[in-house]
């Protein structure tokens, strides 16, 4: 039976070309494969998936909700560096169910998840019903429990961390608190924290993720 998951956007079949596959974050082996290496992409509503996508591709990202959109494959260069993305599908506007997260993990060899760490950390809570942080909780789990049994690298990243109002490394251990009798603490501990807007950061975490 499906269960309901209620993200609304998730993106894959990105691409990493071979020059940016010997990768380590975090001092762990990311992109091991010498070939073309796919990229799942999943998260949170507007936690910045399709900006950090529009980023890659070189477009204006433009702040919208986003229903199904297929892209071509395209080079990302930055640094010297020429990354490969295979073409893929940015969807939202609706549920997204297990199945469906299952199976974007399972067609990945590296697995990102955004999430708003600012409203992590507030535990918003939106007509009474959706409880960010437990919304976030479980979506940890599942991503934490499939991709450890399929051995696949995940980098969880904590976007808007500039409306915190807080120093990052305040805001990583007050994160971590919050987690740290948690299945999953140890995928976690690693979670990049990062202002997206800020293209210096952006551009310093794609360095660092698809770096030799």
């Amino acid at each position: 039976m499906n269960i309901p998951l209620f993200i609304p956007i998730a993106l894959w079949g990105l691409a990493a070309a071979a020059t940016a596959t010997a990768t380590y974050f975090g001092g762990r082996a990311i992109f091991k494969r010498k070939n073309r290496t796919k990229l799942g992409v999943l998260g949170m509503q507007a936690a910045g998936k399709t900006r950090f996508l529009s980023f890659l591709r070189n477009i204006p990202f433009i702040e919208k909700s986003t229903d199904k959109e297929e892209y071509k494959s395209f080079t990302y260069r930055h640094n010297k560096k020429a990354i490969r993305i295979d073409t893929g599908i940015d969807i939202g506007g609706g549920s997204i169910y297990k199945d469906d997260y299952i199976s974007i993990i399972k067609n990945s060899d590296v697995v990102f998840y955004f999430f708003d760490i600012s409203k992590y950390l507030n535990n918003e809570i939106k007509s009474g019903e959706f409880n960010y942080k437990r919304e976030c909780n479980s979506r940890f789990e599942l991503v934490f429990s499939e991709s450890k049994k399929l051995e696949i690298p995940t980098v969880f990243i904590g976007t808007h961390s500039d409306q915190c109002l807080k120093d990052q490394k305040v805001i990583r251990k007050e994160f971590l608190n919050l987690l740290k009798n948690k299945s999953y603490y140890s995928s976690l501990k690693d979670v990049v924290i990062i202002n997206l807007t800020n293209t210096k950061q952006l551009e310093n975490f794609i360095d660092k993720v698809f770096s030799k």
